[in-house]
């Protein structure tokens, strides 16, 4: 432990700090970039190994996530009424992965499930953020960030 900072090493996550909730950085192959990872847990009890798998689960099959979230994502640039070349477009050179938030159990009460949030920022919008929202390994759907 570093004076005013509590870092500690769990599975899947690697080394992550304590600052209100757990904070790391993670690598997203489908994407080729390194992300802040986010985990709601508490400080004494740490990220919990159901957070640990529910990582795992998204880590496996994030190509199949991106694969499936395409269509949902460009919809929501339809409905945004975005001034694009639609046959020019690919919509992953526009959103960049800038966090994962995963929830802890108490996120949706009645299924106890952990979910995760993959969260994006657009060159074209800078108040245009949707997101991912990833459960046991398995796209769930695409939530408008505007």
């Amino acid at each position: 432990m570093i004076f005013g900072q509590y870092i500690k090493e769990f599975p899947v996550f690697g080394k992550m700090q304590y600052r209100g909730s757990w904070s790391g950085q993670i690598y997203l192959d489908a994407f080729d970039c390194t992300i802040d990872v986010a985990v709601s847990a508490n400080k004494k009890e740490g990220v919990q190994p159901e957070q640990s798998q529910a990582m795992a689960g998204f880590l496996s099959n994030i190509a199949e996530i991106k694969k499936l979230a395409t269509q949902p994502m460009l919809d929501l640039y339809v409905e945004g009424a975005f001034e694009i070349d639609f046959a020019h477009f690919d919509v992953w050179q526009d959103l960049h992965p800038v966090q994962i938030e995963v929830t802890n159990d108490q996120y949706d009460a009645q299924t106890g499930k952990i979910s995760l949030l993959l969260i994006f920022n657009s060159q074209l919008e800078a108040d245009f953020c949707p997101a991912i929202e990833v459960i046991d390994g398995a796209f769930v759907q695409v939530l408008s960030g505007t």
